[in-house]
């Protein structure tokens, strides 16, 4: 009797939902917004999550649009996935290094260091997409990873991380994560800086993005405000452009110490040399290895790095780099993208291209088509003519022509696209105006126009 008892609990137990009795409990939710769902490795269908609810080892989790969660694991690193992402808690044990599997989306870390190592440099977790590999002790980080253009990319806010490419078509096991990230081609992307994979089937070599995005995407660990509309920031340094920041701190001077002095008050003044100093030396310390700003290739081996102080796309994972003639910044060793680049949302740090233009998944501005139908139908309005469906298929071939092409080759700025549009409106129209006197007053317009 006794033993048909316990066998009457293990099944009752077995078969009531969200009982674990398989896999370790490993992460708590902490916050959340929207919608987010989970699922364990013996579950066939999602089910929502809720504050305070903890997920398994091997569990699936996914989030929606306008969705995030954060989670603090057992270990008390905390990790957001932002909208539209799913990743995967591949393994968590206690003993050995997490794996953490990125399906896609965007992924902010804050993973706490192990002081109680025995003094040899392991990795505390990994993170894989399907075209990466990324090692990580003490560390806060941000992961990108685009499933449709299979893009991996990592900024580093604080301590190292080590990355990797891999081939996509080959699955990369948890034993050879470790070789994978001592191999020649892996890098360590430090403090402040990005690196992503490419095409060229290796991880470009670390550079620094533009500080004030960086910043930004610093300040937003829990990715909220991913919707929030704010004017686009260009960064501008507190020290002049060109001129030196060794020159500027310099400690055989005095005049900066006045100057300053006199503009913010000896005490505000003495901070923000402190604080310049502190960069100037933690940069130099750490960077003497780093690629020369304006970027470079290596014929013979291939490594290779774009120029310093472009925009990451958060979206698509696509690095923008400035294009040829951007301001150089001696105090920040970056390039300052000019405006017709566009630039980035303050709330969120989130890449912002130019208005009425979208990045696509290759890396092409292209116009936004919500912008387009807008513009069009309000200059087409105006016009006392039928524009025919075959003449505004043209029109948006012509678009097209035109957009795909880097905005630094002649791609559209808000200042031609109105010219552009009011004179395509003009020659598709101008001859057609004979023929079309009899008709109604009320102009028709045709409008089925779609770009991508």
């Amino acid at each position: 009797m006794k033993h048909k008892l316990i066998i009457v609990i293990a099944l009752f137990i077995f078969l009531i939902p969200g009982i674990s009795i398989g896999e370790e409990k490993v992460a708590k939710v902490i916050i959340m917004r929207g919608k987010v769902s989970a699922k364990n490795s013996r579950a066939n269908v999602f089910s929502d999550l809720k504050m305070g609810d903890w997920v398994e080892e091997k569990a699936t989790i996914q989030t929606e649009k306008r969705s995030i969660v954060k989670f603090l694991f057992i270990d008390k690193s905390q990790m957001t996935l932002g909208p539209e992402g799913s990743l995967v808690i591949s393994k968590f044990p206690k003993q050995e290094a997490g794996l953490i599997t990125l399906i896609k989306g965007q992924m902010n870390n804050k993973i706490m260091k192990n002081y109680l190592d025995d003094g040899e440099k392991k990795d505390k977790l990994y993170i894989k997409t399907k075209t990466a590999a990324m090692g990580v002790r003490g560390t806060e980080f941000q992961v990108l990873y685009n499933a449709e253009n299979l893009k991996t990319s990592v900024i580093t806010f604080s301590g190292e991380v080590k990355m990797a490419q891999t081939d996509h078509n080959e699955r990369v096991s948890y034993n050879s994560l470790r070789e994978v990230l001592n191999s020649d081609h892996a890098v360590s992307v430090r403090d402040g800086q990005f690196a992503g994979s490419s095409e060229a089937g290796r991880v470009n070599l670390p550079i620094k993005i533009n500080p004030a995005q960086l910043n930004s995407m610093k300040q937003n660990s829990d990715l909220a405000g991913t919707n929030a509309k704010t004017k686009q920031k260009q960064y501008q340094s507190p020290i002049p452009v060109g001129v030196s920041a060794k020159n500027f701190t310099g400690s055989s001077s005095n005049t900066v110490d006045k100057s300053l002095s006199t503009s913010l008050g000896s005490r505000v003044a003495k901070e923000v040399m402190q604080q310049v100093v502190k960069e100037i030396k933690k940069s130099e310390a750490k960077n003497d290895s780093a690629p020369p700003p304006e970027g470079f290739k290596d014929e013979n081996t291939g490594a290779f790095a774009p120029a310093a102080g472009g925009y990451v796309d958060i979206n698509t994972g696509i690095y923008i780099s400035p294009p040829p003639g951007s301001v150089y910044d001696e105090n920040t060793k970056t390039y300052t993208p000019p405006p017709n680049l566009g630039g980035f949302d303050q709330a969120t740090g989130g890449y912002a291209p130019p208005e009425g233009l979208k990045l696509d998944a290759k890396g092409v501005f292209v116009m936004d088509n919500s912008r387009l139908k807008q513009d069009l139908l309000q200059k087409a309005v105006i016009v006392p003519v039928i524009i025919e469906m075959s003449k505004a298929a043209d029109l948006a071939r012509n678009f097209e022509r035109t957009l795909y092409r880097p905005i630094e080759q002649g791609g559209f700025t808000q200042e031609n696209l109105d010219k552009f549009t009011d004179d395509k409106v003009n020659e598709m129209t101008s001859n057609d105006t004979e023929n079309t006197t009899n008709q109604s007053s009320q102009p028709v317009v045709h409008f089925n126009i779609t770009i991508n």
